[in-house]
């Protein structure tokens, strides 16, 4: 279907100022969105993990081994926090882990 002769002029003459925000707003746009898919795909591939989430009051401690050193949790959670961290770090995962505190004099992780 063929379009007036007035629609036609009402598009050419649109103010070069409006095209020029409708392309700083369409850039913009492709921007943002290119920035926010970067940030999901670094959150996962583990970039972005959090190993400090809060823990709540509960103790169940745990003695864990990693063939070199000993960590004492004093929870599930600050348990999952460390193996968080160890990942991060690339330290060795625990290979060992007992309910209670660890013995006296046994060497410490640091």
């Amino acid at each position: 279907m063929k379009k007036h002769k007035d629609e036609d002029e009402d598009e050419d003459e649109q103010n070069p100022a409006e095209r020029s925000t409708t392309l700083n707003c369409t850039t913009l746009n492709m921007k943002l969105y290119i920035i926010v898919n970067l940030v999901f795909m670094l959150v996962g591939f583990g970039w972005g993990l959090n190993c400090n989430k809060p823990c709540g009051p509960c103790i169940l401690p745990t003695c864990n081994y990693d063939g070199k050193c000993y960590y004492e949790g004093v929870s599930a959670c600050g348990l999952e926090n460390e193996k968080c961290r160890r990942k991060q770090n690339k330290l060795p995962e625990f290979i060992k882990s007992d309910s209670g505190y660890c013995d006296e004099g046994v060497k410490m992780c640091k």
